[in-house]
């Protein structure tokens, strides 16, 4: 996929795929390009196959309910960021379907008509690793009074304690700098310009 800079990504389809530091990957390319390596089975042969077969089963009445067809995983992890970004809007959307324990009229409130009956609320998990939630002796005190001292508030909340932040409490905010910026090239006299905090 050509990024525009010279720039490819190259990818393989992937039954497990770990995207760490969630909030740093760029949101077009995380979608466009690396959730898709995804959406292929790691066997699809195999997997239609078996699918097939099933569908025979059921067809003769044979029941296949201990079968496990659970599907290609994807697990996003990283330092909380900002409410204003995409990790936060997927941490928000999984705790939304979470929450809704598979209730239909919920459901649909949060994807829209954008579900089927395959969808399963309980394949969403979200974990939080705070610092003060450790097993005593796992983290190192010494280095977290430090940040404590030394950090912003809200970047030391975000970094130890995995908890979103709405902004910074920088001279300039965030917000204002996040707004100055381009989110998609602009197009002055056919060049293309992009620009970044």
């Amino acid at each position: 996929i050509p990024l525009g800079n010279g720039q490819k990504i190259r990818g393989y389809r992937s039954s497990d795929l770990i995207l760490d530091e969630f909030d740093s990957i760029d949101e077009e390319i995380m979608e466009k390009v690396v959730m898709g390596f995804t959406s292929t089975t790691s066997d699809p042969i195999h997997r239609v196959k078996e699918m097939a077969r099933l569908k025979k089963m059921k067809e003769l009445g044979i029941n296949f309910n201990n079968i496990d067809f659970s599907g290609n995983k994807t697990i996003i992890s990283g330092t909380a960021g900002y409410s204003f970004k995409h990790f936060y809007r997927y941490w928000k959307r999984y705790k939304d379907i979470i929450e809704s324990k598979g209730n239909k009229k919920r459901i649909t409130q949060i994807l829209g008509d954008n579900f089927s009956d395959k969808f399963n609320w309980k394949d969403y998990c979200i974990m939080r690793f705070s610092y003060d939630l450790m097993p005593e002796g796992f983290m190192d005190e010494v280095s977290i009074e430090r940040a404590k001292a030394t950090m912003h508030i809200g970047t030391f909340r975000s970094e130890y304690s995995g908890v979103f932040i709405d902004d910074s409490e920088g001279f300039f905010r965030r917000t204002l700098i996040e707004s100055c910026v381009t989110k998609k090239p602009i197009l002055i006299n056919n060049e293309s310009i992009t620009f970044n905090p």
